[in-house]
């Protein structure tokens, strides 16, 4: 007979409100983009890029090599390209059990990561392109 397993209750609120918060940047960074004037688009473009890059370059390796499988990366660049990558993400991260949301991973530069530090480090990454975004707005 299987034990059951401890439930933190107070640790499912802090990801179920992670994942919400991870869900609603694409949105907010589509916002801010209607917003920006046409020659600003050029530096937004860039913080753009600069985001997928590191969620191509940083989380997405990590958190496949996290969970043992692969994730696909986004054809497109652009918003477009890290929204769709953010739903990917999204809907792996929703099926996540307790336990693979603790899984353990060394980086050759952050050292030991869970998956939870990685999804936590995507949205922080997000929030600050959001921010500079809505710095262009004016």
């Amino acid at each position: 007979m299987m034990a059951a397993r401890k439930r933190f209750p107070a640790l499912e609120k802090y990801r179920a409100a992670l994942l919400a918060h991870w869900e609603g940047v694409c949105a907010a960074l589509g916002e801010a983009w209607a917003h920006l004037p046409a020659q600003r688009r050029e530096r937004a473009s860039s913080i753009i890029a600069k985001l997928l890059e590191f969620e191509r370059a940083e989380v997405l390796p990590s958190l496949a090599k996290l969970l043992g499988r692969s994730l696909p990366l986004p054809e497109r660049g652009g918003l477009e390209g890290y929204c769709a990558l953010r739903a990917s993400e999204i809907a792996v991260a929703r099926a996540l059990t307790p336990e693979e949301w603790s899984l353990q991973v060394r980086h050759p530069r952050f050292g030991i990561r869970t998956t939870q530090w990685w999804v936590e480090r995507s949205l922080i990454a997000a929030k600050t392109a959001l921010e500079q975004l809505r710095a262009l707005v004016g």
